[in-house]
């Protein structure tokens, strides 16, 4: 009986008369069985293998019906992921231990819904991605109302609206951390960390990177975060801050090193940036404040274009100091300080040394209370 069965499964990889839902797995296979929910007639789905050191082309398969099967022989921990029509991708984890993943997804488009079932680590993963969307949500309707009460001159709804914000961000990070550190050291925690500041949580992505490497697991996962962590420790609170010298809207090379005897707040922003926008009225009462007992500020823009850059700079008022070489994220100060998202700030002591990371609303509030009284 079993050798008519392994010959029925040689004559269908040598004629293609059976597709993947016609056999059963083989033993030490993972059978990957989903449902699509907008299925594209005669169009491929992919199966792609995400390793450390790129994307591998597994298996092709197209829908019977609105079903799709793939079968995958993995022994370990590892990242893939379903490409529907180049229109939606569902990354998902195989546990190396794994019978059956089960998948049901949109197909149509990139923020079609989905769902995995069938392991564990996924159900962490599940949980890490639900965190950032409840968050994404609250956030975008939050940004809505702060416009309207900008647009309507209200400065006491945009305060409310701006501190409402801080607090479903701080909440958002609070349960990510969680929820990655009851997945480390698994796959699902190094997927999370990619939810986080990386300068703002520094300690806490050390703390996880730290636990890889006692655990010995996945470190051909891992070591991009362990190497990161390393890197990042010139960066580390105590650290001398690295130099800045950028033009100014004039032309002007400006040095941070010029503003040495001072506490310097370094602020990477940028017009399109809606939540810096949301921030920049705090920062202007920080500088009225503080600018007279040796407070500076030296705004680095991340902006493309000089237009956008002045416009911004004029409409929110903002009268400290600026910079910018107009390179979006490839900036040389955004490369330098490892900015991958903004709001991003660094404060700087008169000496030139790191003393805070990530100060925003109510912690620069405090920091500066904290310096000058």
């Amino acid at each position: 009986m079993k050798f008519h069965y392994f010959l029925s499964i040689i004559v269908c990889l040598i004629l293609g008369a059976c597709n993947s839902s016609q056999r059963e797995a083989l033993p030490g296979e993972v059978t990957v069985s989903g449902v699509v929910e907008n299925p594209t007639s005669n169009a491929p789905i992919i199966l792609e293998r995400l390793g450390a050191s790129g994307i591998e082309r597994i298996d092709t398969t197209e829908v019977d019906g609105d079903k799709f099967t793939f079968f995958v022989k993995e022994d370990a921990q590892a990242f893939y992921r379903i490409n529907l029509y180049d229109k939606q991708y569902v990354t998902f984890i195989l546990a190396g231990t794994d019978n059956v993943i089960n998948i049901t997804a949109d197909g149509s488009k990139a923020t079609g819904d989905f769902s995995i079932s069938g392991s564990a680590i996924n159900d962490q993963k599940d949980q890490i991605d639900q965190v950032e969307k409840d968050f994404s949500e609250k956030a975008m309707s939050l940004e809505q109302k702060f416009l309207d009460a900008r647009e309507n001159n209200n400065p006491e709804e945009m305060e409310k609206l701006r501190l409402e914000y801080f607090s479903a961000q701080k909440n958002k990070n609070d349960q990510m951390k969680e929820a990655i550190w009851k997945a480390t050291p698994n796959l699902s925690a190094i997927y999370g960390l990619n939810y986080l500041d990386a300068t703002a949580e520094f300690s806490f992505m050390d703390s996880v990177a730290s636990e890889f490497k006692s655990s010995g697991k996945l470190l051909d996962y891992a070591q991009s975060i362990i190497s990161r962590v390393e890197k990042m420790r010139r960066l580390a609170i105590g650290s001398p801050a690295p130099e800045i010298e950028l033009p100014s809207p004039s032309g002007e090379l400006i040095a941070l090193s010029s503003l040495r005897g001072k506490y310097v707040l370094i602020d990477f922003w940028a017009a399109w940036c809606r939540p810096c926008r949301m921030e920049n009225p705090n920062v202007k009462k920080m500088y009225a404040a503080y600018a007279d007992k040796g407070f500076e500020i030296l705004g680095v823009s991340l902006d493309r274009t000089r237009a956008a850059w002045m416009q911004a700079i004029e409409k929110d008022d903002l009268p400290w100091k600026h910079v910018s070489d107009l390179k979006y994220f490839n900036s040389e100060a955004a490369e330098m300080y490892e900015i991958e998202a903004i709001p991003a700030t660094y404060l700087v002591d008169p000496e030139g040394k790191i003393i805070a990371k990530g100060l925003r609303g109510p912690s620069l509030r405090a920091k500066l209370k904290e310096i000058f009284g």
